[in-house]
């Protein structure tokens, strides 16, 4: 029977179907042939009459079917089963005889023949053949499982082989049913013989962490049998061969076939490295924050981003007034003046532009305010890197608030030490001036033709000269120049006679105020010494007050 394709072509529609004839009697194969496809058979037919052909078309080609005769000259079907066999391929052999005895066909098919028929019963042929490519097809589908199991057990296989985690199984006993080499190895054995058929709690988990038993009921490796359920334990002890153990991490999952449980695979991890790493970063944790907490300047810990404290020292919570809790509340920007807020968001811009400097940085003089509002002068050195997933800046902090006013004082001495030696020049010349002047007035009053008129003229230069001698006087007390010359006096004179200078001293802004005992007892000092402190206290009083106020000398008895 033949269908046409849409071109016209005649398109067979029957089985087709690749034989082997092994036959001496050509006509004998054409007849079969003949018969063959008269059943519905697109045959393609090869005829060979020795072994060496057979076995050279069965190792170049892949027939559906061989039909042996049983007898041919110098073999039989017998031999031809064996080449078959040996070629490692799945064809079916049906044995087509004149004559065959029961022990003949019983030997062939014990030799791999799928049946066996008569010349004079040909009749069934079709069938036998429909039979064996049944059978083939069977034996091709066994074969197809067998090598997909066999390749699934080899990945299995390779997988435990390969894989760094120790691995084994166990039944419902608790008996070891298979182990991996890393298993093996972690454990100290020789081979996984040493361990398959073994109870595994008594050879790796008998004994806790701290030396005590471990009871096999509590073990938690058989919680994955007795309750079915997965189990994860993180920090374990398993015990080797030789008696040593090694703190290990594993998990227990319950096994099933078809549905029903059957044991449990554990896996475990030898953490031992990961102990000694997580040990070392504790003492390093422990070290840092060691030299954190015992810092003696302030020391923050910032992220780099939100500016929010993550971490302060005690010498920060000292310094600054605040508690570890407040701080933690707070961010870098609430203990700055709100005029540095552009500042510091434009160095941080600046920062992620340019990216991260390596080292400590110091970043300059910057005002921090104390949680009591006072302001405080401070040099800032900080220094990047990542913390917990995130950018972080370590802030130390020095506080310069008291060596800058010890510089400013030491300016303000220095302008003080100039000022006293322009003082004390000036009034060493002056002074000379005044003798002069003091002299020439003494020489005029001797005059006895100096009338009373110019005479009292002449006794206010004089005594004017004599007031500037006393400014002199203190000019070079100011100067600290003034010879000591201890005597009695009168502090309130002494006091009344500086306060021109002192007003001078003081500015406008500041009101000077005496008090004065008029019952003073009298003192023997050095009155420059004396109008030297004075000044001294009025200039501080001045600094301590520069938005102007009041100035108050008192005099008493003590």
């Amino acid at each position: 029977m033949t269908e046409t394709g849409t071109g016209g072509d005649p398109i067979d529609s029957r089985q087709r179907l690749r034989v082997v004839f092994v036959e001496d009697n050509s006509e004998d194969a054409k007849l079969i042939a003949r018969m063959l496809e008269e059943s519905g058979y697109s045959l393609e037919s090869k005829r060979v009459d020795k072994p060496e052909s057979l076995q050279e078309y069965v190792a170049e080609a892949d027939p559906d079917l061989v039909i042996s005769d049983y007898n041919l000259p110098g073999w039989t079907a017998i031999d031809a089963l064996d080449i078959l066999k040996r070629s490692g391929k799945v064809i079916p052999v049906i044995v087509v005889s004149g004559s065959l005895g029961d022990e003949i066909a019983a030997e062939c098919i014990k030799q791999g023949a799928v049946d066996y028929v008569l010349k004079d019963r040909m009749a069934r042929l079709p069938y036998a053949i429909a039979h064996a490519l049944e059978n083939k097809a069977s034996i091709q589908k066994q074969r197809a499982s067998e090598t997909a199991l066999r390749e699934s057990e080899e990945r299995y296989r390779l997988l435990l082989d390969s894989t760094a985690e120790a691995i084994y199984g166990l039944d419902l006993k608790g008996i070891c049913t298979f182990s991996n080499p890393s298993c093996v190895r972690m454990l100290g054995y020789g081979g996984e013989a040493d361990l398959v058929g073994k109870k595994m709690h008594a050879l790796t988990h008998h004994t806790r962490k701290d030396g005590t038993p471990y009871p096999e009921e509590e073990c938690q490796i058989y919680t994955a049998i007795r309750k079915r359920q997965e189990t994860h334990v993180v920090d374990e002890v398993l015990w080797r061969a030789d008696g040593s153990s090694f703190p290990a991490e594993y998990w227990s999952y319950p096994m099933y076939n078809d549905g029903a449980l059957v044991g449990s695979v554990v896996t475990f991890l030898d953490i031992s490295e990961r102990k000694s790493v997580e040990e070392q970063l504790k003492r390093s944790e422990e070290r840092y924050r060691l030299l954190f907490q015992a810092n003696p300047q302030p020391t923050f810990l910032y992220d780099g981003k939100t500016f929010r404290f993550l971490a302060v020292n005690e010498a920060a919570i000292r310094h600054y007034g605040y508690s570890n809790d407040e701080f933690l509340s707070l961010s870098v920007m609430d203990i700055r003046l709100p005029e540095d807020a552009p500042k510091l968001l434009e160095a941080a811009a600046a920062r992620a532009r340019d990216g991260e400097v390596s080292g400590p940085v110091d970043v300059g003089l910057w005002r921090h305010r104390r949680k009591d509002g006072s302001l405080i002068d401070v040099d800032v050195t900080i220094h990047h890197f990542g913390f917990a997933g995130r950018d972080a800046v370590l802030a130390v902090i020095t506080d310069v608030t008291e060596k800058l006013l010890l510089e400013k004082q030491f300016r303000q001495a220095q302008k003080m030490e100039a000022v006293g030696r322009l003082a004390g020049g000036i009034a060493h010349d002056f002074n000379n001036l005044l003798g002069i002047i003091l002299g020439y007035s003494d020489l005029l009053s001797l005059d006895k033709t100096i009338g009373d008129q110019a005479r009292h003229r002449l006794e206010e230069i004089r005594k004017a000269g004599q007031r500037a001698v006393g400014l002199t006087r203190q000019l070079l007390a100011f100067s600290r120049k003034q010879v000591l010359e201890s005597r009695t006096l009168n502090l309130n004179e002494l006091i009344k006679s500086t306060t021109g200078m002192l007003q001078r001293l003081l500015g406008e802004d500041v009101a000077l105020m005496t008090e004065l005992d008029p019952n003073l007892d009298l003192v023997h000092v050095d009155p420059a010494q004396i109008e030297q402190i004075v000044m001294n206290l009025a200039v501080n009083a001045r600094d301590a007050m520069p938005n102007g106020g009041e100035l108050t000398i008192q005099t008493s008895d003590v």
